[in-house]
């Protein structure tokens, strides 16, 4: 099991997943030193599981002005060694540039960014962090990574995803895309996954002083031009704000349902009248 820590540094962990899984005594290795920006692991969608001995993926977004060198992802390969873990390895394997972007929406760490109707009380866009999931699927002919993370548009938040092509150690951009339909509500909190055919499905928050705390989403068939996605939906309307707090949930997840790895799953939070921190979640496919 590989996750990722907020620490001193960023670092990553590995787990030993056969051990725990037998209720027996379980070592960890953990991979320390990255002083950029949180990472955020590989996780694995459908049926067919990566090449073997394929090391895990994580990665992460660097601003040109806040990190340095180019506005690019950051990919690495934690290749983990349960026989000799001294032997792990954790190393930086691409930095595929993308469309360039600000790093954070409101300023570094300025919680209070999204407006809501009817109160003061604005919300964390939490743009400074990758977004969960970075989806991996291996199909027929290819493997894909898809992510996404949250930049300014306009002084308003929206999506960035991307979607990754390659193998191993070796990854490139094959397309990406900002998630901006109008120019009115702020976008962001989202999760992407890719079904079996290659088709994509973008869920986020949103909302504006005009537009209570909603859930919506976005998808694109794989045979759509590159970089797009359709047109928005909304899976639950909000019914007010949240007056209480600027701390907006950190919890959205889009997963592939196994039963037919074509259903696409959703949860969010949202409000359904005004209160200080009364959220409620709503689950939709």
């Amino acid at each position: 099991y590989y996750v990722s820590t907020n620490e001193a540094n960023y670092n990553a962990w590995a787990f030993d997943r056969v051990k725990m899984l037998q209720g027996i005594a379980a070592g960890s290795i953990k991979a320390t030193g990255f002083a950029d920006n949180f990472l955020m692991p590989a996780d694995v969608d459908g049926i067919v599981a990566p090449p073997a001995g394929a090391p895990a993926i994580y990665y992460t977004f660097l601003d040109n002005s806040f990190h340095g060198g180019t506005d690019r992802l950051e990919l690495r390969a934690f290749d983990v060694n349960w026989v000799t873990p001294a032997s792990s390895t954790f190393t930086t394997i691409g930095s595929p540039a993308v469309a360039a972007f600000t790093y954070t929406v409101c300023g570094f760490f300025n919680l209070s960014c999204a407006s809501q109707p009817g109160t003061g009380q604005q919300v964390d866009v939490v743009s400074e962090w990758p977004m969960f999931r970075l989806a991996y699927r291996r199909f027929a002919g290819h493997e894909a990574l898809v992510g996404n993370f949250t930049v300014p548009v306009s002084g308003r938040a929206a999506p960035r995803w991307f979607e990754l092509r390659g193998s191993g150690t070796t990854w490139s951009l094959f397309q990406q895309g900002t998630y901006d339909p109008d120019a009115t509500v702020f976008r962001f909190m989202g999760s992407i996954a890719q079904d079996r055919e290659g088709s994509i499905a973008l869920g986020y928050s949103a909302m504006s002083a005009a537009v209570s705390p909603a859930i919506r989403f976005a998808t694109r068939l794989v045979g759509d031009p590159a970089g797009t996605l359709g047109s928005e939906s909304t899976l639950i309307a909000g019914g007010g704000s949240q007056t209480g707090s600027d701390r907006w949930g950190d919890y959205s997840a889009l997963s592939i349902d196994p039963a037919d790895d074509c259903t696409f799953w959703y949860t969010n939070q949202y409000y359904t009248a005004s209160s200080g921190s009364n959220w409620a979640t709503r689950i939709g496919a």
